[in-house]
């Protein structure tokens, strides 16, 4: 019987850009916000969910996340911008916005019209590429850290996209774990 492995497609981030978004988080936190903040060493730029999949199917889909890399070069982005998910009304997601994204929106555009052929459906939703920040739990708390957030003008130093991972994620407890199934340059 083959076993379940909740995955998804990621670009890791430098180390000297989780420090800086670190430092904003600590000013955030300080607020007290009804908040679950993402752990620095866990952030990642997500690009594809892929869901719960069968350990034999990892090697299709680095196969397909291969034919994806070989349309894309290495590349540039900033993290640069803030907002919440769904919306200022009822927000649930705090975010960092990512600039630069035309070959990014490509190699995911390219990534879903690859794994299609696995049976994995492209998502709805148009593609933001953002970094999650953390999650609210309920609204206690929350207006001024959002306010804060909005009006932090943060801006991250530029990255260059090297790499594509598989990733593994394990729900805890203390929140998600996530281990590196494969690795791809671009």
């Amino acid at each position: 019987m083959k076993s379940k492995i909740r995955s998804f497609i990621a670009i890791h981030l430098p180390e000297e850009l989780i420090t800086q978004i670190s430092g904003l988080q600590d000013r955030l936190k300080a607020m007290k916000g009804d908040i679950r903040w993402v752990h620095p060493e866990a952030m990642h730029l997500t690009l594809k969910f892929l869901g719960d999949i069968d350990s034999g199917q990892i090697e299709a889909i680095f196969a397909e996340m291969e034919k994806a890399c070989k349309t894309v070069t290495p590349f540039e982005c900033s993290v640069q911008g803030a907002g919440v998910f769904p919306d200022m009304k009822r927000p649930r997601v705090l975010w960092l916005g990512i600039e630069g994204p035309e070959p990014l929106i490509r190699l995911i555009r390219t990534l879903n019209d690859s794994l299609l052929s696995l049976g994995f459906e492209p998502e709805e939703r148009k593609s933001h590429p953002h970094l999650t920040l953390g999650r609210v739990r309920s609204l206690q708390g929350t207006e001024p850290v959002i306010r804060a957030l909005m009006n932090s003008g943060f801006a991250g130093s530029a990255f260059t996209v090297r790499s594509l991972f598989l990733m593994k994620s394990d729900l805890k407890p203390s929140g998600p774990e996530y281990t590196i199934i494969k690795s791809i340059q671009l």
